[in-house]
Formats: structure tokens, C-alpha cells, sequence
């Protein structure tokens, strides 16, 4: 993990001080502050690190990839869990894969679910090394399930074959996820195989629409529309 240099502790202060106050406005008080308690319970609670975000020029990372991306934020554990709950039963024989997974917060809840295989897909290298160190700390804990992590560009990872379930936090737009939105579409065509898609914040839906995925259920909070399912 790296510090706040000096130089961009203080935009950086102004940024996640907006991110708080839109959050306080769209969800108030309550769920706001319900929310924060789950993210540091989530911690607390297995002994990891999935909290503080991080900024895209302080990652090493191509040029390519930080115009695509967006900075490391973990997904609030209610909404995964709301999201995750929306999948049948029969999915948890499918591969789980997180692109743009960060830490690891949301592949640690999705092998608690009781998915068995599962992959995570990070650019940046740093993020990349907290999530294998959450993972092991996870271990050390309880009986846990296998996850391979892929240290490379989303726009450039092979979905596996078989079925699958796709989680995606808003971690990339433009090329990046035309690309992998693409991949994804010739993966269901051509295996016949499901594929299941978990978008939370999902910021560029038109991308998943536009290629013949649909929305099957959708979580939102007072009138805003937080996650969906598609299939």
C-alpha cells in the first residue's frame, strides 16, 4: 500500500470528503453510517485489510489502464451480499470471477457463499499483493476455498470455460469494458454455458444492454438503483 504524498493529500482529502457528502445525501443518515459499521465489521471481523481506497497514480500500472480505470474502493459488504443472494442455487458449481478485485473483499464473501472456484482479476500489482495477504490471512482462519488471482489487464483475461458468475464493482469503462463485455458475450455463445453477470454501481449498464445481456433483478435504495443481476 502506498501514503498520501504530500502533494496529493489534500485533493485527495477533497475528493472522498465529496464521495461522503453525496453518500449522506442520497442514502442519509442511517443507512450511511449502517453502511460504515459493516465495512470496518467486515474486517474486524476476519482479520483483513479491504478498507482504505487507493488512487489510480499512486498504483503501478500502463498508461492504457489508468485512462480505463477507476481508483480501488471495496464494495459495500450489504449490497455483495444482496447481490449474491439474487443468483439461484445452482450457480454455486459455476466459476466466480471478480474483475478489477482489488483486496479481495468481494472473492472472500463470494467463497463464504459457497463458491469453490474462483477467480479475481487485478491490473495493479500492490492491490494485487494485499488481496493474496487477505486470502492467506483468511486461511489461517477457517477452511477455505482457492482462488487463483490474475495480475493483467481485465481487457485481456480469457473468461474459463463452463459456467459463470461475474462480479464487477464500476472498476473500468471505455475500451477495457467494451473489451471484456465482448469476451463475455462470446464465452455464453459459444460454451452455451450461463453466464451470470453482478454489476454493482453500475455506471456503464448500456455497454451490457447493448450486447443482448438483460437485467433480471435489480437492488435499490430509495429510488436509486444500486445493483442489478443480468443474465
Amino acid at each position: 500500500m502506498n501514503a498520501l504524498n504530500s502533494t496529493g493529500l489534500l485533493p485527495t482529502t477533497a475528493k472522498y470528503a465529496g464521495f461522503a457528502l453525496q453518500t449522506l445525501r442520497r442514502h442519509g443518515w442511517r443507512h450511511t453510517l449502517s453502511d460504515l459499521a459493516a465495512e470496518c465489521w467486515f474486517d474486524l471481523r476476519r482479520g483483513t485489510e479491504t478498507f482504505l481506497p487507493h488512487e489510480l497514480d499512486r498504483l503501478r500500472m500502463t498508461a492504457a489502464a489508468v485512462a480505463d480505470g477507476v481508483q480501488y474502493q471495496g464494495a459495500n459488504p450489504r449490497l455483495v451480499r444482496e447481490l449474491l443472494s439474487c443468483l439461484p442455487s445452482i450457480v454455486r458449481g459455476a466459476t466466480f470471477v471478480d474483475y478489477g478485485c482489488g483486496k479481495g473483499r468481494v472473492l472472500l464473501m463470494a467463497a463464504e457463499t459457497g463458491f469453490a472456484k474462483l477467480v479475481g482479476v487485478e491490473f495493479a500489482p500492490e492491490l494485487a499483493a494485499v488481496c493474496e495477504e487477505n486470502l492467506r490471512r483468511r486461511r489461517g482462519r477457517a477452511a477455505f476455498a482457492e482462488v487463483k488471482l490474475r495480475v493483467q489487464d481485465a481487457a485481456e483475461f480469457e473468461p474459463p470455460p463452463g459456467p459463470l458468475v461475474v462480479f464487477l464493482y464500476n472498476p473500468f469503462h471505455g475500451e477495457t469494458l467494451r473489451q471484456v463485455v465482448a469476451r463475455l458475450r462470446q464465452r455464453a455463445q459459444a460454451d452455451r454455458q450461463p453466464v451470470w453477470i453482478l454489476y454493482a454501481n453500475p455506471r456503464e449498464l448500456p455497454a451490457f444492454t447493448d450486447a443482448g445481456f438483460v437485467v433480471t433483478k435489480a437492488v435499490s435504495r430509495r429510488g436509486l438503483t444500486l445493483g442489478v443481476l443480468l443474465r
